[in-house]
């Protein structure tokens, strides 16, 4: 099978098996197996695929419905390559935007990330801040094992740690923090059922689930951070629904910046503990 027919299969597969944008993500997962850029593909129609059987076979998971991260292994993440696999949570574009706020309002100190998964926020965060020092925690320890492998190849592995903590669970008295960081589990149990089989499917419901009203893991994060944050110290949150911010409490926290994502809703919240 040639490139140009492989690309052409694939699209027509993908189409009818109603995946989003069949044609990027067939040039996407081709390149990807081919360890080819997009360019060489245009560049190069008639060259003949290795392993036809092989990209059969990735064309087969992306028609039922896995999502094209976990099946080429890897993802992007601002300017870096992070490693993801089926059961850790895939990073989200809009996550970048709470990365770039929380690197306006810290410069040096210790950095919890809650919530690590593959610790595309903390790692991110240091290999950006080079005075900073972080601990990723996780429930998981297939996350907190790719999260490990992550800060490995990005350079930071000498500044960060992983620990397995149920949402900060035991690190209370251990450490004091300048930021608290998260992209808390934010959609309301009822709607999990509603999501895209690409996430329903496959990713870890641990990750998305927060509870009857998609606020439990604020709530928590807010009362863990009065505790573990120096006076002063900076919390910052990727918001689900724009609308947290007028129901939760945030007493004990004077507000910095509300930032918006790309359609203009409400995404990040950084808060300054009093």
């Amino acid at each position: 099978m040639k490139i140009i027919e492989a690309k052409r299969w694939a699209k027509e597969a993908f189409e009818r098996a109603g995946v989003p944008f069949p044609e990027r993500e067939s040039e996407i997962l081709l390149s990807s197996f081919l360890k080819k850029g997009i360019a060489e593909l245009i560049l190069h129609p008639d060259e003949e695929i290795p392993d036809e059987r092989e990209f059969r076979y990735w064309v087969a998971r992306r028609c039922c419905r896995e999502p094209l991260q976990y099946i080429i292994g890897k993802t992007q993440f601002l300017n870096f390559t992070f490693k993801v696999k089926r059961g850790v949570f895939i990073p989200r574009p809009e996550t970048e935007i709470l990365v770039e706020e929380t690197l306006k309002w810290i410069e040096k100190g210790l950095v919890l990330d809650l919530g690590t998964g593959c610790g595309n926020i903390v790692i991110s965060i240091l290999a950006l801040k080079k005075d900073l020092k972080g601990i990723g925690i996780d429930v998981s320890d297939l996350a907190l094992e790719v999260a490990v492998e992550n800060a490995k190849v990005l350079g930071v592995s000498d500044r960060v740690m992983f620990l397995k903590s149920d949402w900060g669970q035991g690190l209370e008295g251990w450490f004091e923090f300048d930021l608290v960081v998260s992209n808390p589990p934010y959609i309301p149990s009822s709607e999990i059922w509603h999501l895209d089989p690409e996430i329903l499917l496959y990713e870890p419901v641990e990750a998305l689930n927060g509870g009857k009203d998609g606020l439990s893991f604020y709530e928590r994060t807010i009362d863990l951070a009065k505790l573990l944050l120096k006076k002063g110290g900076i919390l910052a949150l990727e918001l689900g629904k724009e609308s947290y911010i007028d129901i939760l409490d945030l007493r004990g926290f004077s507000i910095l910046s509300i930032r918006s994502d790309y359609i203009g809703q409400r995404r990040v919240l950084i808060l300054k503990k009093d």
